[in-house]
């Protein structure tokens, strides 16, 4: 049933560095850098201060591109990749208030993704953090929450154990929860030219990406700039994405500060990811779909491209903040989440 179809279809959320800028910063905590001033930020500016570099862009991929092409700085190199993950590890979200990453992963279901471009710990510590909730609200997490987000450049202290294919944030523990086997650091996938994907885990959640969203119905895209070095990996993407039988009435939504005629170019006009005109560009997230109509986000869709229903009404029962508080979060999420499982018995 096509009805059926649609409904069924998967929500994916892609999310770059200023997804986890806006999470910290909404919380008034310090966060990791974009890639944007990133040295400065970090406080690294002084390991390349010897380096002739041709380059007069403070962007961090366009600065380490150039750094590999230059051998005789392998020292410098080398220590910038360790100072930048020292530098990511420090950040970490507060278990007594809400951030956006837990909105996030509440708005969505078993039957839906998210892919991080990010190499913070951020997104991995909501998501432990919403499992404690939903314990705490005696609710089985298993059975409603979306898949564990995947990794695509890798995570500055995520373990992955190679017999389990299990992974986990080593600041938790060391080995594997299963096996006891020692957790072996996850590869990071640098901004250089052409970035490695072939490496272990990172391969399964590149293909795992495609797979998705060649069925995906509703995509949104949070911080997520497009860099150059990553021009060809979103041609990639765009090429799973586009075959997608849904693909001329799936919507697209993105999430950044910048403007719509900049997220325009390089989404619609550099990548072709955007069909026609099915996006929307919004400034925060408390404004996008996922916000509005959580966990119900592709069966609204579905209705109003099916039956014409008036799609851009906010949910009755949601009006939602970036920094809520523990008794708003139940009021929006749980009745939902009970609905869902009432259902499935």
């Amino acid at each position: 049933m096509i009805e059926e179809d649609y409904r069924k279809a998967p929500h994916v959320v892609i999310l770059g560095a200023g997804s986890s800028a806006a999470t910290t910063n909404a919380l008034s905590i310090p966060g990791p850098s974009v890639m944007e001033g990133f040295l400065e930020k970090a406080q690294l500016s002084s390991i390349i201060e010897k380096v002739p570099l041709k380059t007069t862009s403070k962007n961090f991929e366009d600065i380490y591109a150039e750094l590999c092409t230059l051998p005789e700085y392998a020292r410098e190199l080398s220590e910038l990749e360790q100072k930048t993950l020292e530098y990511i590890k420090q950040f970490h979200l507060p278990n007594d208030k809400i951030s956006i990453y837990e909105q996030l992963i509440l708005s969505l279901t078993p039957k839906d993704y998210i892919f991080s471009f990010n190499w913070d710990n951020l997104l991995l510590e909501a998501y432990k953090n919403v499992k404690q909730r939903l314990f705490q609200w005696n609710v089985p997490f298993t059975s409603v929450m979306p898949p564990l987000p995947s990794l695509v450049h890798g995570c500055a202290d995520l373990g992955f154990c190679l017999k389990c294919h299990t992974c986990d944030l080593k600041i938790k523990r060391s080995h594997c929860p299963q096996c006891n086997e020692i957790l072996k650091d996850c590869p990071i996938v640098w901004p250089k030219e052409p970035k490695n994907y072939s490496q272990f885990y990172i391969d399964s959640q590149l293909s795992k990406m495609q797979e998705v969203l060649a069925k995906a119905q509703f995509v949104t895209i949070f911080g997520f700039g497009g860099a150059k070095s990553d021009s060809t990996l979103i041609k990639a993407l765009s090429n799973a994405f586009r075959p997608n039988g849904r693909y001329n009435v799936a919507e697209v939504e993105v999430i950044d500060i910048k403007s719509k005629e900049e997220v325009l170019k390089t989404w619609k006009q550099d990548f072709d990811f955007i069909c026609q005109d099915h996006f929307k560009v919004f400034s925060s997230f408390k404004d996008c779909t996922l916000a509005k109509w959580p966990r119900r986000s592709v069966e609204n869709f579905a209705d109003f491209m099916l039956f014409n229903t008036t799609f851009n009404a906010p949910a009755p029962t949601v009006s939602i903040t970036e920094t809520p508080s523990t008794s708003e979060i139940l009021r929006i999420y749980l009745p939902l989440i009970r609905e869902e499982l009432s259902n499935a018995r």
